[in-house]
């Protein structure tokens, strides 16, 4: 589109989907394409928004999912997913105007062939002229994304760059968060609150992992539940300890969680720089009385005579 409105409203519907359609050369090649291509020949009045309740889903395109030169807003109900596979920049976004994406959209799991597996954003030049600098507002990552770059189950924890740094006049340093030794490639880009006019190529992805374990040992009661489950947590960052294990029965104590067994009871961990482990222990009172002060009590049934009279 090269003006005019799209206006998803809240409670509306909207898929843009490029699954079971197959994809020419000559329409992945094109500069201007994008599963919604908004040109920049007219920005101020090319105009997309898709409002926070809104349910949109830009999903399983071969190109960017979005293109953008004029003005967008992306609602908190989004999805953009599984796009950009023969896209060589921005697999989600590829952004040359001004776009918003509200904190609660899903951006993640896209690729691009060069640059910007999910984000990038840069100023349009055409015959040596240059436009004016994109304006690009985002949020961090949410909560419970998981990659699928890797072979294990990893979690998303940040957006990293990827195509910051340029090898050749055709290839940028990818991020690369499962490398090894000199292969390893996770630098992570902080998110602002401010509109950024800055060149950015990004990846919602992960650095190193640390691990967090549970162990739980002692006298264990019936009805204590499972040892919580291990996490993987991104080195140097923050972890809250699962709750304390409980039971019904009064005989019972649980230590709570202790790094390696000893040491306070922790219920954050901050700045982890290794693998942990929490260990619980439970114990059991013994049923026994002490002091020897107390007298036994014994049940009388009610048809037993409670005293004696001597016979006459």
């Amino acid at each position: 589109m090269y003006g005019g409105k799209v206006d998803a409203q809240n409670g509306t519907a909207l898929t843009i989907t490029g699954t079971g359609n197959s994809v020419s050369k000559e329409v992945v090649e094109g500069y201007y394409i994008g599963a919604l291509a908004i040109g920049t020949a007219d920005p101020a009045n090319a105009n997309v928004r898709f409002a926070d309740n809104a349910t949109v889903n830009l999903v399983d395109n071969a190109v960017s999912a979005i293109r953008n030169g004029g003005e967008v807003y992306v609602g908190a109900g989004t999805v953009i997913m599984n796009n950009g596979s023969k896209a060589s920049y921005g697999g989600g976004i590829q952004n040359y105007g001004k776009i918003t994406v509200s904190d609660g959209a899903k951006l993640y799991n896209n690729h691009a062939q060069t640059a910007g597996d999910d984000i990038d954003s840069t100023t349009y030049v055409a015959d040596s002229a240059s436009y004016n600098p994109p304006v690009l507002t985002f949020a961090p990552v949410g909560d419970g994304w998981i990659l699928d770059d890797c072979k294990e189950e990893h979690p998303i924890v940040g957006w990293y760059h990827d195509g910051k740094e340029k090898l050749t006049d055709n290839a940028y340093k990818s991020w690369n968060g499962d490398g090894k030794g000199d292969a390893y490639y996770a630098d992570e880009y902080t998110v602002s609150e401010e509109d950024v006019s800055d060149a950015l190529a990004l990846k919602a992805a992960h650095g190193q992992f640390c691990s967090v374990t549970y162990e739980v040992t002692g006298d264990i009661p019936s009805d204590a539940g499972a040892v919580p489950a291990a996490a993987k947590v991104k080195m140097n960052g923050s972890y809250t300890v699962a709750p304390v294990q409980t039971t019904s029965q009064s005989r019972y104590t649980f230590s709570g969680w202790r790094i390696n067994g000893s040491g306070d009871v922790v219920t954050e961990i901050k700045d982890i720089q290794q693998d942990v482990k929490l260990i619980g222990v439970w114990t059991r009172r013994s049923s026994g009385g002490g002091g020897g002060s107390s007298k036994p009590t014994v049940d009388i049934p009610d048809d037993v005579p409670t005293s004696a009279h001597p016979a006459g």
